[in-house]
């Protein structure tokens, strides 16, 4: 055990590790450099190609969409700001109305509280009067 320990001091274990990882890592490449093949891909075949084609709009195309969707909804926004403002000066009428039929709600109530209070002061004169006499 004496002779284990000597040994295991004087040995510089990171060093070894480090050797064996850097072995181990040459062979992978080198192993990986001799089963790769150089190999030639061929163009891009001509159908391909022209399904892309089909499938994807070209850039004039694509403009001239993204120019007519804009146009359109112009259009539908001009449209939407348009029956917008016809709703406000509807709802604004409607509001005008309701008020004024409101204050002249508010004038017939007035006027009869107005008859009821006169009412009351001639019945409230009366027996008054009424006590008076009695008396």
């Amino acid at each position: 055990m004496i002779v284990a320990e000597t040994i295991a001091t004087g040995i510089n274990w990171s060093l070894i590790a480090t050797l064996v990882m850097a072995i181990g890592t040459f062979g992978m490449w080198i192993d990986g450099r001799r089963s790769r093949k150089t190999v030639l891909e061929q163009p891009v075949d001509v159908r391909l190609v022209k399904a892309l084609h089909e499938e994807f709009a070209q850039k004039a195309e694509f403009e001239q969409l993204v120019n007519s969707n804009t146009q359109r909804h112009s259009q539908i926004f001009k449209r939407i700001e348009d029956v917008e403002r016809e709703a406000r000066v509807l709802i604004g009428a409607e509001v005008s109305k309701i008020n004024l039929d409101r204050q002249r709600t508010m004038e017939k109530l007035n006027e009869q509280f107005t008859f009821i209070r006169e009412s009351l002061a001639s019945i409230n004169t009366e027996l008054k009067i009424n006590r008076e006499s009695n008396q």
